[in-house]
């Protein structure tokens, strides 16, 4: 067996066997508490509909996600724990077909294979729930929950005046006036009674239930839903909310914080957390910094993020002198534009607001308050400093100087200077790496992304490959012409010698009229004419509407890259080469099963040993 597939059926059994004996005695710090020890790990494939949710400890100023996942054939619903960082596409509402270890209503996942972990019905449209959210009235459903051990002391008479009722004092009102009069809240608030001992595990989905069940009344006709939990909870945390959805929770200790309930709101409508250089929430302007200070409002861009900005009050910034707003006042009731926006090469754009004492945002500090504030970010804020009259704001990179000249309380007038600073370009290459046979011919997509700054003209960048010995080639382009902060393509064709076999790499590299726009990007090829060895001994055991296939590790001179799973002579799925079992749906009728490796040049190996396995 080559050494890098070993290497890889190695890392995949470690994590595994890490994952059993690390997860099989307790569940790490902010689950629902059960302990796992005594329950049967097993391997488990589902197609799932995730949940991601956002836990705030602002006493700590820590925060945590959460990911769950519910078995869309079963209706199960397991909390999902990563060995590291959760892909990008574990995101509400999403439906992914999960691959991994199952221990009571615990799912556990090796992160770097959930990367590539695919959609089952293609991704949510999240964007466009994110924005029906953010606007009309969302019928809100509050429950107060008292436990056999411990009683919330805020009212439901006081909860129904800070969350709907007071117009100086509400969340409805609040985000009235965030959303220019887009969005408002409403609903009722019940006081729930359960049998249980709160002072346990933090089981707050348990609560959440027999709450409704004791209240009598149904979620289901509310678009939003906030639970109050028991003061003598051990969650650790003063809030949590389910981002881009419904379900929200308030830790009975901060019962009486209306700004808690609005930014775990704010997390189902989508928004992210408000940081500064200072920490997370550390941008006390917004509500989805910092809570229990009050209630405020919200920040530049996550006003546009929610789409309670028009697009004629925010304008993209160049060089020459700016008057804009107070982000407080009603776009309706000015004729200047609120928002300056100013994109950075790397993608990063920086958003100019005025900020006042208006309304709900009197509370807001002199750190903001009469002062231009610039911030980056969209979902989650980045506050990066506020200037008064006479200060100024630098942007080496991108050559970028903002100044205030003066302010008035219906506007500030903004300077920026501006030049034009090239950088190195970014090149990337797709696929890095790609096999195929002697002699045979493959392509490679070549991207270069053009990272001067904004005022910078167009340029010409110059491309060119080093090949391996013996190998030819072409690009499809010798230059690209790209404008500042764009993208552009070129193709390369690489053909190998007839007699070569192994991995070989080469190279692509940029340079212009600047030094700066030198620049390269490696790549692989890997030449096999050899076929893996056949897959050995596969065998099965069924359960429940299901297969399970597990076969003896095929080698090869180079690696395998993957093995397909065929039902009657017809491919039926394919796993990775470092796996050596997968679970299939069973057939309703008898059928034969067969696998075969395939390497990264698409050699093929002969077929395993055939099963063959009564239907259901």
């Amino acid at each position: 067996m080559a050494r890098k597939e070993t290497n890889q059926i190695f890392l995949w059994i470690t994590t595994l066997v890490f994952q059993m004996i690390l997860f099989g005695t307790t569940i790490a710090k902010g689950h629902e508490g059960h302990s796992t020890s005594a329950l049967t790990a097993t391997y488990s494939e589902i197609k799932a509909k995730i949940e991601e949710y956002q836990s705030d400890d602002f006493t700590r100023k820590k925060s945590q996600r959460h990911y769950f996942a519910t078995d869309v054939a079963t209706n199960t619903r397991y909390e999902i724990h990563f060995d590291k960082k959760a892909p990008k596409h574990f995101k509400t509402g999403n439906v992914i077909e999960l691959k991994g270890i199952v221990k009571g209503s615990d799912f556990y996942l090796n992160s770097a294979e959930a990367e590539n972990f695919a959609y089952a019905n293609g991704p949510s449209s999240n964007d466009a729930a994110v924005a029906a959210a953010a606007s009309g009235n969302q019928n809100t459903l509050v429950i107060i929950i008292n436990s056999t051990t411990a009683t919330v002391s805020c009212s439901a008479a006081q909860i129904t005046d800070f969350m709907f009722n007071s117009p100086t004092r509400s969340v409805n009102y609040m985000y009235q006036e965030a959303s220019n009069g887009s969005l408002s809240f409403s609903g009722q608030v019940y006081t729930a009674q359960i049998s249980v001992n709160s002072a346990g595990a933090c089981d707050y989905g348990t609560w959440a239930s027999k709450a409704q069940q004791a209240a009598g009344v149904s979620s289901g006709s509310y678009n939003k839903v906030v639970y109050v939990l028991p003061p003598d909870n051990s969650c650790g945390w003063a809030g949590l909310g389910m981002i881009g959805s419904s379900g929200a929770y308030v830790n009975g200790r901060s019962c009486g914080a209306p700004d808690i309930y609005a930014h775990e709101l704010g997390h189902n409508l989508g928004m992210g957390h408000a940081n500064s250089a200072s920490g997370e929430y550390m941008d006390y302007s917004d509500v989805m910094g910092i809570s229990g200070v009050g209630l405020r409002t919200v920040n530049a861009p996550h006003k546009i993020q929610m789409g309670w900005l028009p697009s004629s009050k925010v304008i993209q910034g160049s060089k020459g002198v700016f008057e804009i707003a107070p982000l407080e006042v009603n776009p309706a009731l000015t004729s200047l534009p609120q928002v300056i926006t100013l994109k950075k090469s790397n993608g990063e754009i920086l958003h100019l607001s005025y900020r006042r004492k208006i309304g709900y945002d009197s509370i807001i500090s002199s750190t903001y308050a009469d002062r231009l504030n610039i911030h980056t970010g969209s979902y989650a804020t980045m506050f990066k400093g506020a200037l008064a009259d006479g200060e100024s704001y630098a942007d080496t990179a991108d050559g970028i100087t903002v100044s205030v000249l003066s302010h008035t309380a219906d506007s500030i007038q903004v300077q920026i200077d501006a030049e034009c600073r090239p950088n190195t370009p970014a090149l990337s290459l797709s696929p890095a790496v790609q096999g195929g046979a002697a002699g045979q011919s493959v392509s490679y997509n070549v991207t270069l992304k053009n990272n001067d700054s904004y005022l910078c003209p167009s340029s010409t960048f110059n491309l060119a490959a080093v090949l391996p010995a013996g190998f030819s080639g072409s690009l499809s382009s010798s230059s690209l012409t790209v404008a500042p902060g764009l993208s552009a393509s070129a193709s390369l064709s690489l053909a190998s010698p007839a007699t070569s076999t192994g991995e070989f790499l080469f190279q692509i590299s940029s340079s212009g009229s600047e030094v700066i726009h030198s620049a390269s990007v490696s790549g692989k090829v890997i030449i096999d004419s050899q076929a893996p060895t056949a897959p050995g001994n596969l065998t099965y055991s069924s359960s429940k509407g299901k297969i399970n296939l597990l076969w003896s590790a095929s080698s090869d001179n180079v690696a395998v890259a993957r093995y397909e799973i065929y039902r009657n002579g017809s491919l039926l799925s394919t796993v990775q080469g470092y796996s050596t079992g997968s679970s299939v749906p069973k057939s309703r009728t008898t059928a034969t099963y067969q696998v075969r490796a395939v390497d990264a040049a698409g050699n093929k190996s002969a077929f395993s040993n055939a099963v063959t396995i009564g239907g259901r």
